[in-house]
């Protein structure tokens, strides 16, 4: 991708990516707790009780990604100021504010893969999303420059919520025939004060690194914030390794276990 869009385009798809890391440090709401609970209901087979959690996560969540993409849209010229130091760019931000509906659906998703704590599902998962979104965002790119790159958001969450969907599906993990039931109120509680803590922690992160490459872009230029997302992106995409096991399987696992001597067990195999 650097070498179609150069500096300036990792530059501006840096920034949106922050504004994408901060709307889905929002939404889903409460990310932690619904992989907790999901886990616990796939290991007890509470078919019933996967699908009423699911429901509530995207009608719980949907309005708030809706007033997020009419904020975005509605001030998008004000957004890529900030962003990008030139309210010119204000159409990348409405292209990319529209695209995050498939964002949100990707999430809810990735959340059920994570939950069923089938690694290689997973994997699957990844590797095809990854490669179809590669084939599409090429020529997308190749034909259509800065545009084409905004549009790889839409693409990448497109593509992976057909593929987990699909997946999810062709291995009997979404409870489509199970009667609809309600969410318990502990439950509900539970997953929005963990996902107060962690939207907290997060949004302060992303907003801290927008920030940063805004105060770049507005004494550099876009190209340094290309040059600054590139350097950075090695260390986090090294750590990223670490990480995705902790959230595929460890919080997963770790959710199921009802003995503290079964959770100290598990950390010790983990650490090890």
């Amino acid at each position: 991708m650097a070498i179609l869009v150069g500096p300036i385009g990792i530059g501006v798809m840096s920034q949106l990516g922050g504004i994408s890391a901060i709307v889905f440090s929002v939404i889903p709401l409460g990310t932690v707790g619904i992989t907790k609970y999901l886990s616990q209901y796939f290991e007890d087979d509470r078919k019933e009780d996967i699908r009423a959690l699911i429901k509530y996560v995207v009608v719980w969540n949907f309005p708030i990604l809706l007033t997020a993409m009419i904020l975005i849209v509605v001030f998008s010229e004000n957004i890529s100021k900030f962003l990008f130091n030139d309210a010119h760019n204000s159409y990348l931000v409405v292209i990319f504010g529209l695209s995050l509906f498939f964002g949100l659906l990707s999430s809810i998703v990735e959340i059920v893969l994570k939950s069923v704590r089938k690694v290689s599902l997973y994997v699957k998962y990844t590797i095809i999303s990854a490669l179809l979104t590669l084939l599409i965002s090429i020529p997308a790119i190749y034909f259509l420059n800065l545009t084409g790159a905004v549009l790889t958001f839409g693409f990448t969450f497109c593509f992976s919520f057909l593929v987990g969907f699909l997946l999810l599906k062709k291995n009997n993990l979404i409870p489509i025939g199970a009667k609809m039931k309600k969410t318990e109120k502990k439950v509900k509680s539970d997953i929005l004060k963990i996902g107060l803590a962690s939207t907290i922690m997060l949004v302060i992160q992303q907003v801290t690194l927008i920030y940063i490459k805004s105060t770049i872009a507005a004494k550099f230029g876009l190209s340094e914030v290309g040059i600054y997302q590139s350097v950075f992106s090695i260390s986090t995409n090294y750590f990223g390794l670490f990480f995705g096991i902790i959230g595929i399987y460890c919080i997963p696992k770790l959710s199921t276990l009802k003995e503290n001597s079964e959770t100290i067990l598990e950390l010790s195999l983990i650490h090890i």
